[in-house]
């Protein structure tokens, strides 16, 4: 049985060469451009991929609102048909209007993880975008990348720690949370470091990296952790103490700062 927008979807197929003759038409306004390009997007996708073509096209005209447009209507096709596509959206990534490379962005998020692992490469050349929105897109997407393309790219992500953009800080780590024991350990430096972050986020995110590392791996830092039992971030100090908690306490039995190791807990810092 037909549904209410399968038969809007019908109509708008049978006058679909007057809106496509209108957002074609150079003479026309360009929000009228604009706008006969956006209501191919009230199609099912089925429907939709018959005009995947012509979206296609407009990818390259000359207004970027037309071209935004495009991005994020090609962005309702079902995955199989976007894939596609996927070289036309990477082209985009470098469009001189920012909004269409963010709506590239955002449309690339809805690819297969396999496809979209193919562009991750161009993915990290995004965090390094002139606008907020852009990079922040792409740490979405970096987000989701496979442990197998982390331990790849974990060279590339380790520069992105001492990024200006916390938001590229936090995904970062969080996507470095992904990597095996030993790989985890080779981050583990640039990670302590990260607790004297100004962002609150990047810090616990650190934390909770920091916490999962394997015990010989933090006995290396035993030095850098004492130092963080003053650390102005209570949840900073908790993560030194649970920490230092799992390294031999023999350790620390005749070390001064080991007294205030023991002196935390019972007191405003409780280990729970």
């Amino acid at each position: 049985m037909p549904t209410e927008q399968s038969e809007v979807s019908s109509e708008l197929l049978g006058v679909g060469e007057n809106t496509r003759f209108l957002a074609e038409s150079e003479g026309a306004y360009g929000d009228a451009r604009e706008a006969a390009v956006a209501v191919l997007g009230i199609l099912e996708p089925a429907e939709l991929a018959r005009h995947a073509a012509f979206l296609s096209s407009r990818l390259e005209h000359s207004e970027g609102n037309v071209r935004q447009v495009a991005v994020q209507v090609l962005g309702k096709l079902h995955p199989a048909d976007l894939a596609k596509y996927s070289d036309r959206l990477l082209a985009k990534l470098g469009d001189s209007h920012g909004g269409v490379r963010q709506a590239a962005l955002e449309v690339m998020g809805k690819l297969e993880a396999a496809e979209l692992a193919q562009h991750s490469a161009a993915l990290l050349l995004k965090l390094e975008d002139s606008q907020t929105g852009v990079r922040q897109a792409a740490v979405e997407l970096l987000g989701r990348l496979e442990s197998a393309l982390v331990v790849q790219n974990s060279g590339a992500l380790r520069a992105k720690l001492k990024h200006s953009d916390w938001h590229v800080r936090l995904v970062t780590v969080e996507a470095l949370s992904k990597l095996g024991p030993a790989d985890r350990a080779t981050q583990s430096g640039a990670v302590l470091a990260l607790l004297e972050d100004s962002n609150e986020d990047v810090r616990q995110a650190a934390v909770r990296l920091l916490v999962d590392l394997e015990t010989a791996e933090l006995a290396r830092h035993s030095v850098g952790l004492l130092a963080k039992l003053d650390h102005r971030d209570r949840g900073v100090r908790l993560a030194a103490v649970q920490v230092l908690e799992r390294l031999d306490p023999k350790r620390w039995a005749d070390d001064q700062k080991g007294c205030r190791l023991a002196s935390r807990f019972g007191q405003d810092d409780p280990v729970t």
